[in-house]
């Protein structure tokens, strides 16, 4: 009878081992690689154990001979002596394996890419808000633009003789001698006033009237400072008075014949307290010959006695010359010529005349002289 020998012990936990780890973890260990190498050196070992058991049941077993033993003397029977009875071997209980399970493909290695270089986080830019949108306006429809007119310049205001005469007629005094004649003096300078000789000649002092800034009327005794004779020209000094002084003056020539001129003088009487104005033309400007080189100018605004010694203006309130003479013409009455010298003639000597100079003191005047 063949004999069966148990696997070893080392052998049983193995298994019993593989046993509980494809229990455990028959859902997970498939798929593990420690797991499946384990079963696999299991396995070697029991195909080992198998091929060992093999060889022995190839074998022939060789049962044991019980030791002979003396027999006692018998008495010889015919019956035979019996033999002992072989003991029953156990028989071996045969262990049922799981199928081993199929060997998986070990896992291909999965190259991962390298992680990306963790880049600085970038500080947040804090925006101004939002702007609240506006509702969008309606155009509105404009008329066409008028296209503009050009139009011409505006005038400038033209001069007028009644301004000049409102800004000039404080200026302009009146003379009064002590025989009673009357004349026509005005400011040159600060101080200073400029008549005809022949108003003054051998009147001594002379009394000069005028209006203050309030208008009030004021008089002065004022006296001769110096004389031309030839001009018909006389210097009075009048220090303390607040009178402006005309500082327009302008030359004239041949050139200016025609321009439109204003007289201002005394010639209305005593009652009146302001100067009297007349106003007409140049009509000759010229050095006759009589004159002895001097420049006379001739107008026709008609002068007065009384107007002697006064300014003769311009629209823009220069003074041109000095009313001296009216020439009468035989035959026609009081219809003549009103004439005076130039205002160069006044300023050639005037500074000589503010020193107390008598110039062409034994000469007659240029108006005495035309028929010489």
């Amino acid at each position: 009878m063949a004999r069966f020998t148990l696997p070893s012990t080392s052998i049983l936990i193995k298994v019993a081992l593989v046993i509980f780890v494809l229990g455990v973890g028959a859902g997970v260990g498939t798929s593990s690689y420690l797991v499946f190498t384990e079963v696999r050196e299991i396995n070697d070992l029991i195909t080992e154990d198998r091929e060992r058991l093999a060889r022995l049941e190839a074998a022939p077993t060789v049962t044991p001979q019980p030791t002979s033993t003396a027999q006692p003397t018998t008495t010889p029977s015919s019956e035979p002596t019996p033999q002992p009875t072989a003991t029953p071997q156990p028989t071996a209980t045969s262990i049922t394996l799981a199928p081993f399970p199929t060997p998986q493909p070990t896992a291909t290695p999965i190259t991962l890419p390298p992680f990306p270089t963790p880049q600085p986080t970038a500080t947040p830019i804090a925006l101004p808000p939002t702007a609240t949108p506006q509702p969008t306006a309606t155009p509105i429809s404009l008329p066409p633009t008028v296209t503009p007119i050009s139009l011409p310049p505006t005038p400038t205001p033209a001069p007028s003789w009644n301004d000049l005469y409102t800004r000039v007629r404080r200026s302009v005094v009146k003379v009064e001698t002590n025989a009673g004649g009357v004349g026509t003096a005005w400011v040159y300078e600060e101080g200073w006033l400029i008549t005809a000789a022949h108003v003054t000649d051998g009147s001594g002092p002379l009394r000069v009237r005028y209006r203050d800034a309030e208008g009030q009327e004021r008089s002065k005794i004022v006296s001769v400072v110096g004389v031309d004779r030839l001009r018909d020209v006389a210097v009075l000094a009048m220090e303390g008075v607040d009178l402006p002084a005309i500082t327009g003056r302008r030359e004239v020539g041949v050139s200016d014949g025609g321009e439109a001129v204003m007289s201002v003088g005394y010639s209305s009487g005593p009652e009146v307290g302001w100067p009297s104005v007349r106003v007409g033309a140049l009509t000759t400007v010229a050095e006759f010959p009589w004159l002895e080189g001097l420049t006379a100018i001739e107008t026709d605004a008609v002068f007065s006695p009384g107007d002697s010694g006064g300014p003769i203006f311009d629209i823009n309130g220069n003074v041109l010359g000095i009313a001296q003479v009216i020439i009468y013409r035989p035959g026609l009455g009081r219809l003549g010529r009103q004439m005076g010298v130039a205002i160069s003639e006044v300023e050639a000597v005037w500074e000589d005349l503010k020193e107390g100079q008598r110039l062409n003191d034994t000469s007659a005047s240029w108006f005495h002289r035309r028929s010489g």
